[in-house]
């Protein structure tokens, strides 16, 4: 593809691209830091550069040939025939570069960024990281002592198909989470939402992480967001606080939010610019009195400065604030989105902004900046996350929607120009069927003083295994999607487990070898019975409501200790699929009155005991006469 030079208008410095999809958009000339549009040049005669080789860039802003270059003052009169000029390359649009930072500048960000917005990066990653799978510890050494872990003989395991492998993605999302439920009509992968997606309108340039919510709709009085947000206490009482410190409003006046984090030098806390509109319209003596400040007009708008932040007036819903410093690339983005990098414009393309959180990142910039964007307690965790997306993965978005029926997950990730999609899918596939056993280890080595908190943390590895039997992928040109639905329990569930684990990781000691005698047990049982159909007589506690299938039979499999298979194709021949929703409670009855209650709704359903291996088998009438299996009679009652 033919590359086109467009100069600056202020200084003459001429920008060389390579893809006409950046017309139209922003960019900032690396000599004078002046932000413009890139526009098509009209054709003028140049002189070509010397003799020297032109520099390709590396790093995500322009990279001119000559790295320290002097400032060139813009000529009173055009000469009659233009100087050389030197015309750089770029690969990737602005971002400010990285550099070294001296030990006092780290030292000085460090301690700024524990109270700023930046740990809210930490507390909703929680949740983000639990919804994709419960990969939540705390410890830098966490995978190295995992990986020596294996899991004991009696540890419950739920073998059914995991995450659908890239071949035969279709199969699973009619079975293990795409159909629509016996009864529900709910299709529990597809999108509850069909908003538009949100752009960098309004923001500055070089963005690396952009989060978007809905703050009123997450805190409705009554709705499934308020319950969702109590489930992560602290979390939620800290991230209000920054919403208001941002806004100076009550979430539940804002009805978006737009939170970009645009990085700096290596060691410095990053910029925050925020866009959001309010639920109704204000007047605007209302929007002064929270927000004005001295009035500045060089930039077109009125732009209001106050303690070093600028604040634009949209109109009498929107508002735009940014550093006092970015105020006129906030300003020039107002008609024109900002530049960022190649993967953050991508899957932004691919967001919508009806759903109820966010959030965009760049993995590369998130480990960088770690230590200056969240609370030095969240950093390992990260770090571990990272490690867990890999250097295969070059940007990352995690979208959530509470649904009066559901809780849809959906995770983007775009691969590194060097993999393939199809390769990263199956990569992605592999990392989350491991993940219920790595979380199961590492549960084992945890011990809550609490019995609430004990019992709340031992269900995490069972809903972690509901959640990699629920997720189905997909690829498209350049990213992997992977999508889970749940029914609306899931969430509070997930957040809750979660932030417990989480808070219970930092205080475990993770390189301790288990031993038979020190693995915890579950409460109530001292010993497990040889027989299958002695194990079925172990009384447990349920409480279903609309849990699926699956995740039912998961928790039975955590208290009996015992392997329980969901036959997929089995229970397709019947019309059933393993996210049929259960809603009843028993208290300390034995566990096969409460299979027998579940294979009451469905007269097609039976289960399968496999002695020699330990196994039960969850099935259908018909899926075990093709197998020559012999369902499972109850002794009566």
């Amino acid at each position: 593809m033919d590359e086109l030079s467009i100069p600056c208008p202020k200084c003459g410095r001429v920008l060389k691209i390579r893809d006409r999809a950046w017309l139209g958009r922003k960019g900032k000339c690396p000599k004078c830091s002046h932000a413009f549009v890139l526009a098509e040049p009209e054709e003028v005669e140049l002189e070509l550069a010397g003799s020297e080789p032109t520099a390709v860039g590396t790093g995500a802003r322009w990279v001119p040939d000559d790295p320290t270059p002097a400032p060139t003052p813009i000529p009173a009169t055009r000469p009659a025939a233009p100087p050389p000029i030197v015309t750089p390359v770029i690969e990737q649009p602005v971002i400010a570069p990285i550099n070294a930072a001296t030990p006092s500048i780290a030292a000085k960000a460090r301690k700024k960024a524990k109270g700023g917005w930046f740990g809210i990066v930490a507390t909703i990653g929680v949740v983000a990281v639990a919804v994709g799978g419960g990969y939540f510890f705390a410890k830098k050494q966490f995978s190295q002592q995992m990986a020596a872990v294996a899991p004991p003989a009696a540890a419950p395991a739920v073998a059914a198909t995991p995450v659908a492998a890239a071949e035969t993605a279709s199969e699973s999302a009619g079975v293990a989470s795409g159909a629509a439920t016996a009864g529900s009509g709910i299709s529990w992968t597809e999108s509850p939402t069909s908003g538009e997606p949100f752009d960098l309108r309004l923001v500055p340039i070089g963005a690396r992480t952009v989060i978007h919510m809905r703050p009123a709709a997450l805190w409705a009085a009554g709705s499934q967001g308020e319950e969702f947000r109590y489930c992560l206490g602290p979390v939620n009482e800290f991230v209000q606080q920054k919403i208001q410190a941002t806004t100076r409003l009550e979430p539940s006046r804002i009805e978006s939010m737009l939170l970009c984090l645009i990085p700096g030098a290596r060691g410095t806390v990053p910029e925050v610019a925020a866009v959001f509109r309010m639920t109704e319209t204000a007047k605007k003596s209302e929007l002064l009195e929270l927000f004005g400040g001295e009035r500045v007009d060089t930039y077109g708008p009125p732009v209001y400065l106050s303690k070093g932040q600028a604040c634009l007036i949209v109109d009498e819903r929107t508002i735009a604030v940014c550093p006092e410093a970015l105020a006129g690339e906030m300003v020039g983005a107002k008609d024109y989105p900002a530049l960022s990098t190649d993967g953050i414009s991508e899957l932004l393309g691919e967001t919508d902004r009806d759903r109820h959180f966010t959030i965009v990142f760049d993995p590369v910039s998130w480990r960088l900046d770690a230590e200056t964007m969240m609370p030095p307690l969240a950093v390992p965790f990260f770090n571990q996350f990272l490690d867990w997306l890999g250097n295969d993965v070059e940007t990352a978005a995690w979208s959530m929607h509470l649904d009066k029926d559901r809780f849809f997950s959906e995770l983007l990730v775009r691969n590194q120009a060097v993999v393939s999609p199809r390769q990263l899918e199956r990569e992605m596939v592999a990392k989350v069927r491991e993940l219920p056993r790595t979380v199961l280890n590492s549960v084992r080595k945890m011990e809550p003083r609490e019995r609430g908190k004990r019992k709340v943390i031992g269900r995490v590895p069972a809903m972690t295994q509901a959640v990699a039997m629920g997720t189905i992928t997909e690829t498209g040109p350049r990213h992997v999607r992977m999508v889970t639905g749940f029914p609306e329990r899931a969430a509070p569930n997930l957040a809750l487990g979660t932030l417990l684990a989480w808070d219970e990781s930092t205080r475990t000691d993770f390189s301790r070898e288990l031993t038979p005698s020190s693995a915890p047990k579950p409460a109530g049982t001292k010993k497990i019975p040889e027989l299958l159909a002695d194990r079925l007589k172990l009384k447990v506690s349920v409480d279903f409501r609309r849990t699926p299938l699956q995740e039912a039979f998961a928790y039975l499999a955590e208290e009996l200790q015992t392997t329980i298979e969901l036959d997929g194709d089995g229970l397709k021949f019947a019309g059933y699929t393993k996210n049929m929703p259960q809603t009843f409670a028993m208290d300390d009855k034995p566990a096969e009155e409460v299979i027998k209650t579940i294979l009451k709704q469905y007269d097609k359903m039976c289960i399968v005991l496999d002695q020699p291996n330990k196994t039960i088998l969850v099935t259908s009438f018909q899926g075990a006469e093709q197998k020559n299996l012999k369902p499972y009679v109850f002794p009566p009652e």
